[in-house]
C-alpha cells in the first residue's frame, strides 16, 4: 500500500509571546529543510486563574503543515514518528549548543 502524507494539524503549548514568535520563525526554516509549507499559523492566549485573579498565562499554537499535493502526490511516506518529549531541544527546536 502506498501512502502519501498530505497535511497535518498540530497544537503546541508555549509559555510566552516571544516563544510563539521564535517558534513561528523556526517552523518556516524547518519547513524549508523538511519539505513542508505552513498553511496556517495561529495562537490563543490562555489564562490560569485563582478565583478572579489571573496568576499565569500561556499560549496555545495551532499549525497546519502541507507536505504534498492531493491531486498529484510526489513524496511516498512510510511512517511518521511522534516525540512526546525531547529534553535536549530548546524552544527553537534546535539541539542545545552547550553540549
Amino acid at each position: 500500500m502506498i501512502r502519501y502524507l498530505l497535511k497535518t494539524t498540530e497544537e503546541y503549548r508555549l509559555d510566552s509571546l516571544d516563544d510563539v514568535v521564535n517558534f513561528r520563525t523556526w517552523l518556516y526554516r524547518d519547513g524549508a529543510s523538511q519539505n513542508y509549507d505552513i498553511n496556517s499559523f495561529g495562537y490563543v492566549e490562555k489564562s490560569i486563574k485563582e478565583g478572579k485573579d489571573v496568576i499565569d498565562t500561556y499560549y496555545v499554537v495551532k499549525v497546519s503543515k502541507k507536505f504534498d499535493d492531493e491531486k498529484d502526490p510526489m513524496i511516498f511516506n512510510d511512517g511518521i514518528t511522534y516525540l512526546k518529549h525531547d529534553s535536549e531541544c530548546g524552544i527553537d527546536g534546535d539541539k542545545n549548543e552547550e553540549e
